[in-house]
């Protein structure tokens, strides 16, 4: 078949559709997770933990070199409007199908879920991505006008304050200042911008044993502590364990994917999902509702037999959560469109 031929670097396509099919990941195999469940649930959930981190270190990578000037000067920051009008409307179907299914609402409500970013469950990147957002020519001042040696200082402080705090400040314990561990997604970003200016090559057996250390070793250590319920030691998705999977993976696909040649029919459906991947984050949560009644009574126990369901539940999300996504885009070009030729 025809190549697609564009000056377009795949790499950043490739991350944001391999992020957000984790991100659905999340949702699906994360049900039940906590009840027992095998070691192929979670050790797909472990690996599935690096999303978050892919998407943050994409915003610093592609967005290190914006000054004050495209942000505030030249109107960038109007690019702000897509995102909160995407969370307004796909979030306002999440709420919807909340209702439909039985929660209590109201207008009060509705306005106190819309300013809270808990129109749809996922509502909080948006908030976190904000607030990122205005952020982001400021903290490229600081981190362009550092030297080498300066940068390392920086990561390091960081990574200590927030990533590797979150690691080991757990069950009430302090062993690190806990009061910056809030920081997480700005050490993602400046990682990003720090992958912008330095690129890393990642050989295959190195990713190769980063994953599989991800994927197998906490399974194995709930197995061979037999706890009755499932221990989480590579902590949450801000944690330094997936910060550096999500890290390794991302410097390998930016050194193996930039010029990667498919047919038209993969690589646009790849850069198909990379274009909706904030619509298909947004409105999930409604398919992840609703392909949870579906497959209730296969998903009822925690055993390997489940698995299969769990990937069905992954596959109904992700394609319901394109459809919408592909039909709202579409609805807002000719809104926008329509808007144009009125004027």
């Amino acid at each position: 078949m025809k190549k697609i031929e564009v000056k377009r670097n795949f790499a950043l396509d490739v991350t944001r559709a391999l992020a957000i099919t984790l991100v659905l990941t999340i949702h699906a195999f994360s049900f039940k997770a906590s009840e027992g469940a095998s070691v192929l649930q979670e050790g797909i959930l472990c690996l599935a933990k690096m999303a978050v981190p892919l998407f943050l270190l994409l915003t610093g990578y592609l967005n290190s070199k914006k000054t004050v000037e495209d942000h505030y000067v030249k109107g960038k920051w109007k690019g702000c409007f897509r995102v909160l009008l995407a969370y307004i409307a796909l979030g306002s179907l999440c709420y919807i199908g909340s209702v439909c299914m039985g929660r209590e609402a109201g207008v009060i409500d509705y306005i106190k879920q819309t300013l809270a970013f808990k129109l749809t469950p996922y509502g909080w990147y948006v908030e976190m991505w904000v607030g990122l957002f205005f952020l982001t020519p400021f903290l490229n001042i600081i981190f362009n006008n550092l030297d080498k040696r300066s940068e390392n200082f920086l990561l390091v402080s960081l990574l200590l304050l927030s990533s590797i705090a979150l690691f080991v400040n757990r069950n009430g314990n302090t062993i690190l200042p806990s009061f910056w561990m809030s920081l997480w997604p700005v050490t993602l970003y400046f990682l990003g911008a720090y992958l912008s200016h330095n690129p890393i090559q990642v050989r295959k057996r190195v990713l190769f044993v980063v994953l599989l250390v991800v994927a197998l070793g906490e399974p194995l250590l709930n197995i061979i502590v037999h706890s009755k319920t499932y221990l989480y030691f590579w902590g949450g998705q801000d944690g330094i364990i997936y910060l550096i999977s999500a890290f390794v993976v991302f410097a390998f696909i930016l050194d193996k994917c930039k010029n990667i040649h498919l047919n038209d029919l993969y690589l646009g459906g790849v850069i198909l999902i990379s274009k909706q991947s904030l619509n298909m984050y947004l409105i999930s949560a409604l398919f992840d509702t609703i392909g949870k009644n579906l497959f209730k009574e296969q998903l009822g126990n925690t055993t390997l037999t489940t698995v299969p369901y769990l990937f069905l539940l992954l596959g109904f999300s992700f394609i319901g959560s394109l459809l919408v996504s592909c039909l709202y885009d579409k609805i807002l070009k000719s809104i926008i469109v329509l808007a144009k030729s009125i004027n």
